[in-house]
């Protein structure tokens, strides 16, 4: 998972400068939010609109991204503080409005 995360790093940092990459790098978002649906409607028991479903795929998709790109951009390590997990946690937690000390 390390060596996955560093060459993403290493990926995303060429993303800035390549329009193709960059490209790839939001079709595979946009994949992953795709797939992250059926799986929220399965948690949620079709309880969920399926507007609301998909919404929550976007910001939990977007929140990723979102941490991914931040920590790519930093020497920050995989893990700990500032980490992809940690930044996409926080992300969260911003979108729901809980703020970073809410355990």
């Amino acid at each position: 998972a390390v060596e996955a995360l560093l060459r993403t790093r290493g990926l995303l940092r060429a993303a800035a400068d390549d329009p193709a990459l960059r490209a790839v790098w939001y079709r595979v978002n946009q994949e992953s939010e795709e797939l992250l649906v059926p799986v929220i409607a399965r948690l949620t028991d079709g309880r969920r609109d399926p507007l609301e479903v998909r919404l929550v795929a976007a910001a939990a998709t977007d929140a990723i991204r979102i941490a991914l790109e931040t920590w790519s951009g930093t020497e920050a390590a995989t893990e700990g503080p500032d980490s992809p997990a940690d930044l996409a946690v926080r992300c969260l937690r911003s979108l729901l409005g809980a703020g970073d000390d809410t355990p």
